[in-house]
């Protein structure tokens, strides 16, 4: 894995201003290849959600949870996402 976050982590979502209103617990990663592209997702537990603008889900979750992708994502959501540069590390 590639990315600057690890299980255990307190992340929250640095995109649309959303840095100070978002934070999450990374409970699990995994890697995935998709359409031969190499993918790292993370399995997030939303403490904090702000005004509800969040990354969309993932597409897979290993071990076939069902985790319902209509579902509006609120704190103690537990959430697959794309791991990318819209997640930061909270120090």
């Amino acid at each position: 894995m590639s990315s600057k976050i690890k299980i255990g982590d307190l992340v929250c979502y640095n995109a649309g201003g959303q840095k100070k209103r978002t934070l999450g617990l990374v409970l699990d990663m995994m890697d995935e290849k998709s359409y031969g592209e190499a993918k790292t997702s993370a399995l997030i537990l939303w403490c904090c959600v702000g005004n509800g603008l969040l990354p969309r889900r993932g597409y897979s979750s290993p071990n076939n949870y069902d985790y319902s992708r209509r579902e509006v994502i609120g704190t103690g959501s537990i959430v697959w996402h794309q791991v990318g540069d819209w997640f930061e590390v909270v120090k």
